[in-house]
């Protein structure tokens, strides 16, 4: 027996209100890799319409790939400009999948994306930088500020336009960004982010300011496009200890929610890796709501127990197994799984959102997920 007199929409703003939902919202996370893993399997159309600089096109894939996931939400896509979509044409000749400037007169290919993202030349995946930043003014010179008079450029929020006037109108848009601390990998790589924290905090906490700053800036042009409800990744802080999560996450992630909220829009912090000895600390900074991993590698996180540690002081985000349960498990393994989740959801007070601790695999098929969606809006 299936309950659906709530729209997706209305089930998770729900969700985020002192009552909880009456029905269950379900969701999968990052279902951009889901799309870019399953970009043959989720439509009819050609693979390179996700990419086509026709408007008409791209959103036919997008409504296509998203009927064929019934989840509540959807992942703002940023179009091409209307410049760009004057002047760049992709098409298809010869069996390649061509992007052709017509001002410039540059041609090239389109590769179809690998499955798993991984790099077509191989080699390592980690982020090794060439001269990373290692002053204060070089700092500055790499991260720089935001540009408070930019906008979103003319025509480059259309797709989101048409898809909210279509299927879009029944789910809640959501828009993802890193935490400052996150994005210091990007300019420093793994070792020596983490050096960094250790032997040089005033840099790693000038490097978080700078972020801050340009992610309070994303934050209203995301609210501005028209989202609900950003997602703020947090990743590798669990090889900190908690004084260091404290000192270079919270005051940031603090100041992100503030600024979500000041927006009209609810927040969500995904901790990724062992929350252990540092949830008070995540509770701290405030978010509507958490999403944990699944249990994997050396920890775990039982679903039933982070409700009750919660106990009401934030929406809890489902951590389905997206690994051994919904890609390797068979189909009694995946129903025990799911009615751990639900009685997740009666714990919480149905202030909870159903969702996988991890993005969809590469290896998962589309009909074992849409059995997902099938369990969990399936009353027991």
């Amino acid at each position: 027996m299936f309950i659906n007199l709530m729209t997706g929409k209305e089930k998770i703003e729900a969700a985020f209100s002192q009552n909880g939902s009456p029905e269950m919202a379900v969701v999968i996370p990052y279902e951009g890799i889901y799309y870019r893993d399953h970009i043959d399997e989720l439509t009819d159309c050609p693979w390179w319409y996700f990419y086509d600089t026709n408007l008409d096109n791209q959103f036919l894939w997008y409504r296509e790939a998203a009927l064929n996931t019934p989840q509540d939400w959807f992942n703002m896509p940023f179009s091409y400009t209307r410049e760009e979509r004057k002047n760049i044409e992709i098409k298809e000749e010869k069996g390649k999948v061509l992007r052709i400037n017509r001002k410039t007169g540059k041609i090239e290919e389109i590769a179809k994306p690998i499955k798993g993202g991984w790099n077509p030349a191989g080699g390592s995946h980690s982020i090794h930088i060439p001269n990373p930043p290692l002053t204060i003014n070089e700092l500055n010179a790499k991260i720089g500020n935001p540009s408070h008079n930019k906008k979103i450029p003319l025509g480059g929020e259309e797709l989101i336009k048409l898809i909210m006037q279509d299927f879009g109108k029944n789910r809640i848009p959501l828009h993802h960004i890193g935490s400052p601390l996150w994005l210091c990998y990007g300019i420093w790589g793994f070792e020596l982010m983490m050096m960094l924290i250790a032997d040089n905090p005033k840099l790693v906490e000038h490097a978080c300011k700078l972020f801050f700053e340009h992610q309070k800036f994303n934050v209203h042009i995301l609210a501005e496009a028209g989202a609900k409800l950003i997602w703020i990744e947090e990743c590798m802080t669990d090889m900190i200890s908690p004084q260091m999560f404290e000192q270079f996450n919270i005051p940031y992630v603090s100041a992100l929610v503030d600024e979500i909220r000041k927006e009209g829009m609810k927040s969500i912090y995904y901790y990724c890796g062992n929350p252990e000895g540092k949830l008070d600390l995540i509770l701290s900074a405030g978010a509507d709501a958490l999403s944990f991993e699944e249990s994997k590698k050396t920890f775990k996180i039982n679903i039933i127990e982070m409700a009750e540690k919660i106990n009401g002081r934030a929406v809890l985000f489902g951590n389905l197994d997206a690994v051994n349960v919904l890609e390797r498990g068979n189909e009694e393994t995946l129903a025990i799984a799911v009615q751990e989740q639900k009685n997740a959801y009666k714990t919480t007070k149905k202030r909870f959102i159903m969702s996988l601790g991890s993005p969809v695999t590469a290896l998962t098929s589309v009909s074992r997920v849409k059995e997902y969606f099938r369990l969990s809006r399936t009353t027991t």
